[in-house]
């Protein structure tokens, strides 16, 4: 017995850690961050193997399905692809992320773990957020306005990656504060905000936007609609205060930029007209291909040296080229399944796990995060373990299991 709880619990705090390096340090120093990677695993086999009812519970009653579907349609998705090379490079980076899942799931069975699990993250933001003062001072304001922030010598870090960890730290503390009504929480959303914002990330900034709204939507309360909608207008009026207050100027651009869509696309910036011509090219790749997809990697093989698009930016159109409608079910409909079904238990504890999951699918689809973002997959596995927190819950207050 002793064995089992050193393992459960060195299995834990790997996971903490592991989690805590997703924002920069995993960037910065990919050896440190690979070794925690393997080391969580390990523990996790031997948790899994060591404890049976647990890897049971793992595979019945989480999403297991998803990530036995997406490895199915990687390798089968590898024989209709034209380049499969393409294929074994980004597939690597995908099937890296499911064994991670499939440890989340291990571990993550009680309540407490997942929301050790969101601190951690929120931990890994603030030391972002120190190592990038260490290194430029009071400049870091001034240098995370670039569109890309040197890390490294050698590795250039994505400033929306910055800003989106921000974005997703702030997202987390809000809804703590939420269930929990500590101060404390607000008051640590404020550098992941701050950082959101000055990274001009508007992907980074809508994240909040809409984590506030669909946890108004999730409140449980009668008058939940009532406040989602007061919610959205006092963020508009925010919105044209800081606009006459020439507050965040690099933000309020970008943004009146992306409402001149209203105009038609040739009035926005060249960033938004970029990403409209990828989604335009994405969509007449899926209408070839519909069912199956071409395989990963197959977007930037084909359009790379037709439109010069490396990425389409956007989760909907990869996952389509990707895998097809068939991958597009597995992607959306079964974390989707697992939401409803949580709706059913009820609770706040629930509310905040449903709130981030439809936050990472909702975000995923109309920004640039990727089909192997950590951040999301993270999420969505959180979301998956919930249901079994709960039955667990059930069976130790003795109101037997649920269906």
């Amino acid at each position: 017995m002793q064995i089992r709880v050193s393992i459960n619990k060195m299995a834990e705090w790997l996971f903490y850690l592991y989690i805590s390096t997703f924002s920069y340090i995993a960037i910065l120093y990919a050896w440190f961050a690979d070794a925690i990677f393997i080391g969580f695993i390990l523990m996790a086999v031997f948790l899994a193997l060591s404890q049976n009812s647990r890897l049971n519970s793992t595979i019945k009653n989480t999403g297991f399905g998803f990530i036995v579907a997406l490895l199915v349609l990687t390798g089968l998705t590898y024989f209709f692809a034209q380049n499969r090379s393409t294929v074994r490079t980004t597939s690597w980076t995908l099937i890296q992320m499911l064994v991670l899942d499939i440890g989340i799931l291990v571990v993550a069975q009680e309540k407490e773990v997942i929301r050790k699990a969101l601190i951690a993250y929120v931990v890994g933001v603030y030391m972002m957020a120190v190592m990038l003062f260490l290194r430029y001072g009071v400049n870091t304001f001034t240098v995370i306005n670039s569109w890309r922030l040197l890390g490294a010598e050698d590795i250039a870090i994505n400033i929306n990656s910055i800003g989106s960890a921000g974005a997703w730290s702030a997202s987390i503390l809000l809804m703590l504060y939420g269930i929990e009504k500590k101060k404390r929480y607000l008051w640590l959303s404020i550098v992941p905000i701050l950082f959101a914002l000055i990274s001009s990330s508007r992907a980074s900034i809508l994240i909040v936007l809409v984590c506030v709204i669909m946890y108004s939507l999730f409140s449980g309360k009668r008058d939940s609609v009532f406040k989602a909608a007061i919610t959205l207008g006092i963020m508009i009026i925010i919105y044209y205060v800081v606009k006459q207050l020439n507050w965040f100027p690099t933000v309020i651009e970008r943004f009146d930029e992306l409402l001149n869509i209203k105009d038609g696309i040739e009035n926005t910036d060249g960033s938004t007209k970029f990403r409209y011509e990828m989604v335009l090219y994405g969509l007449d790749m899926m209408k070839q291909h519909p069912i199956f997809g071409y395989g990963m990697g197959q977007f930037a093989y084909y359009s790379i040296y037709d439109g010069g698009y490396y990425s389409p930016h956007n989760t909907f159109i990869q996952v389509g080229i990707a895998f097809g409608i068939v991958g597009l079910l597995v992607w959306y409909g079964i974390p989707l399944a697992k939401v409803i079904k949580l709706r059913r238990y009820g609770g706040k504890d629930t509310s905040l796990i449903m709130v981030v999951i439809i936050i990472a699918l909702s975000i995923m689809s109309i920004s640039s995060q990727s089909l192997t973002d950590k951040t999301s997959h993270l999420f969505i596995m959180l979301a998956f373990a919930m249901p079994l927190c709960s039955q667990r819950t059930a069976q130790l207050n003795g109101e037997g299991k649920m269906t």
